[in-house]
């Protein structure tokens, strides 16, 4: 990992390759982590130069950097959030606002001493902080900005004035907006959504292509399960609203009816905050489902434990971005049962290849999940035209493609 005040001293061949930065974070989580680590492994090297810059120091850089891309990370503390919680209030904290603010202006000056050393054609942003400060430095420096946009700000987000700050910043700083879905353009008025192009996040098929060699019926070393009678199985970062909660009361429901129905829920458990993990423990022993259920904790590749699945379920209880997750079980030909809410619907044509269910209703989630129990058959047909969906709309290939295309479009206009 190199120093920024040390990066003058980088020298770079094949100068006829278009320099492309990656700003990102450096949390290493969700689906913007495997979609920068997946675009950077295809990125064509021949026509593109990729380097990544991460906000703060973090144990992602180094997957980055087994890739062989450069990696700098910029000094100082990382962002802070900007409230805390109160008696299951949020309360903000004027502190952190003000230190973000310094710390934007700071990061922005650094950036922009890279990117001018560089001589960087563009600067992609792949988070909300960086959008900020990374668009500043590009300004600057004149660097074309890419914003890749892979969430949805709430209304109530900086306390009801961050889609207004979002929308302003966004008509100055970047050059085109990448959206991961129609319902993250959402987040941009009319104006605005002109600068958007939507790019829909992508899987390797090849990854999902042969069950048979991740030993189905056998006892997986990684996720240390024996393939169970039937298995559903949730897969998705610990965060509450992600739907877990929901999860859990529907798998009750279901435990009622199917009682040799074993549940599964992949996520780390040890990058969560621990009260949310203890939250979740004691719901299922209050529900009395602890036989039934077993957190996988942290699985680095989901095929580990997609091989256990019969079903998948993907239950956020707010707007969903995309669903990286729901593609890639797609792609295993997994029946994926997911919340009609935010991007699922465009992904999932209901009752064709996959299912959509109210949000945030255990009820409904049992009910859909039961018929697919009960039916082998209809399983097997949801997943064949899963992957048929996936195939046509969702692979990495096309993904890479338009990216590509996109970087090339703004090369030519320099």
């Amino acid at each position: 990992m190199g120093d920024l005040f040390f990066s003058y001293l980088f020298t770079y061949d094949a100068m006829d390759k278009r320099k492309i930065i990656f700003l990102d974070h450096g949390q290493g989580a969700g689906g913007s982590a495997t979609n920068l680590i997946s675009l950077i492994k295809n990125l064509n090297k021949n026509k593109f130069e990729p380097s990544v810059v991460f906000s703060s120091r973090s144990m992602f850089s180094q997957r980055i950097i087994d890739l062989g891309v450069p990696v700098i990370t910029l000094k100082g503390p990382a962002f802070m959030s900007i409230s805390f919680e109160i008696g299951g209030k949020r309360i903000c904290n004027p502190f952190a606002v003000i230190f973000n603010l310094m710390l934007i202006l700071v990061k922005a000056a650094q950036l922009y001493i890279y990117l001018i050393s560089t001589k960087a054609l563009i600067l992609q942003t792949n988070e909300m902080f960086e959008h900020i400060y990374g668009g500043l430095a590009a300004q600057f420096s004149k660097t074309f900005c890419v914003w890749h946009m892979q969430e949805i700000p709430s209304r109530g987000s900086l306390f009801g004035v961050g889609r207004i700050f979002l929308n302003i910043a966004a008509i100055i700083l970047p050059k085109k907006i990448i959206v991961i879905s129609k319902a993250v353009r959402s987040a941009f008025c009319r104006y605005i959504q002109r600068k958007t192009i939507i790019i829909y996040n992508g899987t390797a098929l090849a990854d999902f292509c042969d069950q048979e060699k991740f030993g189905l019926g056998k006892t997986n070393k990684k996720t240390h399960e024996r393939k169970p009678k039937l298995a559903v199985v949730m897969v998705a970062r610990l965060v509450p609203w992600k739907g877990h909660r929901v999860f859990l009361k529907a798998a009750k429901l279901i435990h009622d009816r199917f009682p040799y129905v074993k549940f599964f829920i992949a996520g780390d458990l040890d990058s969560v905050p621990k009260r949310y993990a203890v939250e979740l423990q004691t719901l299922v022993r209050k529900l009395g489902i602890q036989d039934v259920i077993s957190f996988t904790g942290h699985v680095e590749n989901i095929e580990d434990v997609l091989q256990l699945a019969d079903i998948v379920v993907h239950c956020p209880i707010r707007p969903e971005p995309f669903g990286l997750a729901i593609i890639e079980a797609m792609a295993f030909s997994k029946p994926v049962i997911a919340s009609d809410i935010g991007a699922t619907s465009e992904i999932i044509v209901n009752m064709k290849d996959g299912i959509l269910v109210r949000p945030n209703d255990p009820v409904s989630l049992a009910e859909a999940t039961m018929c697919l129990i009960v039916s082998e058959k209809k399983r097997a047909d949801l997943g064949a035209a899963a992957r048929k969906a996936v195939k046509q709309k969702f692979t990495l290939q096309r993904f890479s493609t338009e990216l590509e295309e996109l970087y090339s479009s703004l090369s030519n206009k320099r």
